[in-house]
């Protein structure tokens, strides 16, 4: 591979730490799902949900046209992908300093692996925190090491060359990092 293309790649995607996490009571509260139609598969643990779903818990919000939700051996949830026009994530989280702030996330389409931690937002996707966003045509948001990857590619060997992963930090956090180190 050039250096050129090996540099751009690298260029193109972009891994920013992420200090938040969703509150504490989220993970307690029950999982509300509405739907135009529901599907329930015992056999295969699956569940899917079409026509302007809304799946709420706690402060998690999450709104598609079909979500799926898979299930292992002891119906613990282990997968959820999520796909709209678009699909709209939002949850207030808890910055380090324990202070809530509304966390907003539109893409194409959403996958979440209970097992990874992993939220993978493809196609257009969005995020926005506070006066902070990013976008791209992928976005990986690792909720247990609060690292976030953004990049430009549709697929792994796939790329928009006219689409580059844009973000805004806003001046003021800019200086609070500052001041920190």
């Amino acid at each position: 591979m050039p250096r050129f293309t090996q540099y751009f790649i690298f260029i193109s995607t972009l891994i920013i730490n992420i200090q938040s996490h969703g509150l504490p009571s989220d993970r307690q509260q029950p999982i509300n799902i509405e739907a135009d139609q529901a599907l329930f598969d015992q056999l295969q643990s699956f569940t899917q949900y079409t026509g302007n779903v809304k799946l709420a818990q706690g402060s998690l919000l999450i709104k598609a046209e079909n979500i799926e939700i898979y299930q292992d051996e002891q119906q613990q949830l282990k997968m959820l992908k999520a796909i709209g026009s678009p699909v709209h994530l939002e949850q207030q989280t808890l910055d380090n300093q324990g202070n809530q702030q509304l966390v907003q996330a539109e893409a194409n389409s959403l996958n979440y692996s209970i097992l990874t931690h992993e939220v993978q937002l493809s196609g257009n996707a969005q995020f926005k925190r506070q006066a902070t966003e990013v976008s791209g045509e992928s976005i990986v948001y690792n909720i247990q090491t609060d690292v976030f990857s953004a990049s430009n590619q549709i697929s792994d060997d796939q790329s928009t060359a006219n689409n580059r992963v844009k973000i805004t930090i806003p001046a003021n956090e800019l200086k609070q990092k500052s001041q920190e180190n």
